[in-house]
């Protein structure tokens, strides 16, 4: 875990940073509050805590309303992961590439009470979200020249599921089951639903039928054995369309 030092630019004489314990007017310091886990209650941050002066406030056992914010944001971000997979049908074993994708568009997005993104107050600068893509779009996967022969595929196809920690490339999942890393992809996110794609084919249908003369009204068979030729064979039956006689 990474504890932030907010003030560690705060220094005295000797020019050795001062403990926000140490100094009285420290505008807008808050306590951080945990809740028991062993990530916070451990020697290592108990050192690090009083080392910087940060008061650690511990949460009563099995009271996870005591914690509220950050139980809340678990709860948010259960109901991300849980849509996103069911959406892209994938399983469980995908959850950690759902939650780090869910978290990553969170902390980019505005909130209800704030006009800014989290990634925009925590480093005073906004975020670029020029490659942010829809989870589980397909994606195709360039194949570097040293990975191919000179007739194979120049991509593979896949679904992207995140982005990589610390990088700047995609995490697509292939077809074999394992994740790809690579920043040359190609993503195509707007698929037509199966709605807009009957719409789609009625309305190419009718074009068609337009463009061919083809009537309207469905064409029937009708029986006229009451005319006959001068030799007196019946002609047969004859075609209508519309109530129209068809020669």
């Amino acid at each position: 875990m990474q504890v932030w030092e907010v003030c560690s630019g705060i220094q005295n004489t000797e020019n050795t940073p001062i403990k926000p314990s140490q100094q009285p007017c420290l505008p807008n310091w808050q306590p951080l509050a945990t809740d028991r886990g062993t990530e916070y209650v451990n020697s290592e941050l108990e050192t690090y805590f009083s080392d910087k002066g940060v008061i650690d406030n511990t949460t009563a056992p099995y009271t996870p309303e005591q914690n509220r914010v950050a139980e809340r944001f678990n709860r948010t971000l259960k109901e991300k992961m849980r849509a996103m997979l069911l959406d892209a049908k994938l399983g469980s074993e995908h959850r950690a590439d759902a939650a780090s994708t869910a978290t990553y568009v969170k902390n980019r997005s505005p909130s209800s009470h704030s006009s800014q993104t989290p990634w925009e107050l925590f480093f005073g600068r906004k975020p670029d979200v020029s490659g942010m893509r829809l989870f589980k779009s397909k994606a195709y996967v360039h194949v570097p020249k040293q990975l191919r022969r000179k007739l194979d595929p120049l991509s593979t196809a896949g679904i992207f599921i995140g982005y990589e920690p610390n990088s700047k490339a995609y995490r697509v999942l292939m077809d074999s089951g394992k994740a790809q890393i690579s920043r040359d992809v190609i993503f195509i996110e707007r698929v037509p639903s199966a709605a807009n794609k009957a719409a789609a084919t009625e309305a190419e249908q009718a074009n068609n039928e337009v463009s061919a003369g083809v009537p309207d009204s469905p064409i029937t068979v009708q029986e006229d054995n009451s005319e006959a030729d001068s030799t007196g064979i019946d002609l047969g039956p004859k075609y209508s369309s519309g109530g129209c006689i068809l020669p």
